[in-house]
């Protein structure tokens, strides 16, 4: 994967009025993730509130969606929702600019928490608040 190293501090999360803990939870959050199978930005380090990861030089699912998926970007779209529905977790806030394109499949730079459902409520969140964040793609 090519892209470029950035790191988060807490001092610029601060200035973004947002809590320190936040890049501790978005560390935790795609390590989650990652656990379960799910594609992430590679991550270099986490030591000390900072956060070092690749950041993508691909397109975000709201460009791509600009200029129209392929079927493959579709495919990989309608895989991460069926690795969802097998483990009947719900991957929190991966909207249209938290998934990059890159050569053949999506990959999270970033999410929320993940979530064990019940059958009814996971399709309950796929159906109404991905499709909202994926502007009803599948």
């Amino acid at each position: 994967m090519a892209g470029k190293v950035i790191t988060l501090f807490p001092s610029y999360v601060e200035k973004k009025n947002l809590l320190v803990g936040s890049i501790e939870r978005q560390y935790k959050n795609l390590r989650d993730a990652e656990s379960l199978g799910f594609s992430i930005a590679p991550i270099l380090s986490f030591q000390n509130g900072c956060l070092q990861q690749i950041r993508l030089f691909g397109l975000n699912l709201k460009e791509c969606l600009e200029q129209s998926l392929s079927e493959e970007q579709k495919r990989d779209l309608q895989q991460i929702q069926e690795l969802e529905r097998k483990l009947k977790v719900y991957v929190g806030d991966l909207n249209c600019q938290n998934l990059i394109w890159e050569e053949d499949s999506w990959i999270i730079i970033d999410c929320g928490s993940t979530r064990f459902l019940s059958s009814g409520k996971l399709e309950e969140k796929l159906l109404y608040q991905r499709e909202w964040k994926w502007k009803g793609v599948l």
